[in-house]
């Protein structure tokens, strides 16, 4: 992180004007606002593909559907943040990188059905280009037991979108397909690869969109010195309201969140990935300090049907006082139906309610 005189790292964190000057091509509005622009359109086709193949194969690929030009300024932009020393997730404060998950509505209905929110689960991915560099190590976001419908069909999507071309050589993407992993119905806390040609690369060019379920084991890639471009990436992980919260607080996507709560929300991303990435002593305690801007940490619903607070390294634990905590456990092996406002899982309620 660079350092100015002066300032530090919170208090360049919590300037906005700070982050209007690193990519001034950029936008933040501070207060929040509605979501502007049209999603992409998908043909009729386009969308059976894309539910046929999540079903067989644990994932999709949409070859070149987005804006190259606008994913490119994004890519900029990346870049900028990462050579001053900031992990390129701060991104994140930018309106562009919020908007572009308007931009891919239609394919997240077109995954999970059009009823759906996004989990506080995002990030932005910079592979350099080394020897040394490689994405994660393989891995399932989550088991089946909450994300697979009967059908096979999904509850919640990972959406991930290069920003740079992503090939072989700057650690693409990889995939085990559902259909030849045989612990994907069973055991998924196996992720044993019995047959490497199973194995599924997946380049996908600017403008391309990928996603996946949350059971399919994925992985990236290593890079490489001869890489021409490092591998730059956009993510965010989606799920429908027909179940209840898999994580909460659930952000709405019909507007832009304000700047202190974007901070807040990528404070807390770094516990979520501290088992992947290696963070900085002071990276590590800038991301606590400004996870304390959200008025709710971030927990994720556990194969036992509980609650666990991210921040509280990765432990589960009993989070809720005693009248409320019946509310948030459930002895059923689905979640409550629907993210229901009473429970205050949506994140401008529980805003609205702390200014209260």
């Amino acid at each position: 992180m660079q350092q100015t005189q002066y300032k530090t790292f919170y208090d360049m964190a919590l300037d906005i004007e700070f982050w209007r000057q690193l990519n001034p091509g950029l936008t933040i509005t501070e207060k929040g606002c509605p979501v502007r622009g049209k999603p992409v359109r998908l043909s009729k086709a386009q969308e059976q593909d894309l539910q046929q193949s999540l079903i067989e194969e644990g994932y999709f690929h949409l070859d070149e559907i987005l804006d190259p030009r606008e994913l490119k300024r994004l890519a900029v932009a990346a870049s900028v943040v990462q050579a001053n020393m900031w992990p390129p997730v701060y991104c994140f404060v930018y309106d562009e990188f919020w908007l572009l998950g308007q931009k891919i509505a239609s394919v997240v209905a077109a995954a999970i059905g059009s009823s759906y929110l996004q989990m506080p689960n995002f990030w932005t991915f910079f592979i350099p280009t080394s020897n040394e560099s490689a994405g994660w190590f393989p891995h399932r976001d989550r088991g089946k037991l909450y994300n697979l419908r009967p059908d096979g069909s999904s509850e919640s999507v990972n959406c991930w979108i290069p920003l740079t071309d992503a090939t072989p050589l700057n650690g693409c993407m990889y995939m085990l397909p559902a259909h030849r992993d045989p612990h994907y119905h069973g055991d998924t806390h196996e992720q044993v690869i019995e047959n490497f040609q199973d194995i599924r690369a997946l380049p996908a060019r600017v403008g391309s969109i990928l996603g996946w379920n949350e059971t399919v084991m994925h992985w990236g890639g290593r890079s490489s010195n001869r890489a021409p471009e490092p591998r730059i990436a956009w993510a965010a992980v989606y799920q429908s309201t027909r179940v209840g919260a898999l994580e909460i607080p659930l952000l709405e996507t019909d507007s832009i969140l304000p700047f202190h709560i974007r901070l807040g929300l990528i404070g807390q991303q770094f516990h979520r990935f501290t088992v992947q990435n290696t963070f900085t002593p002071a990276e590590a305690e800038l991301a606590n300090r400004l996870g304390g801007l959200l008025p709710h940490n971030i927990h994720i619903l556990d194969d036992e049907n509980y609650y666990w607070d991210i921040t509280n390294n990765h432990k589960r634990q009993d989070i809720l006082p005693e009248p409320t905590r019946a509310k948030h456990y459930h002895p059923n092996l689905l979640p409550p139906p629907g993210p229901e406002r009473d429970r205050r899982f949506i994140l401008n309620d529980m805003v609205a309610e702390r200014k209260a």
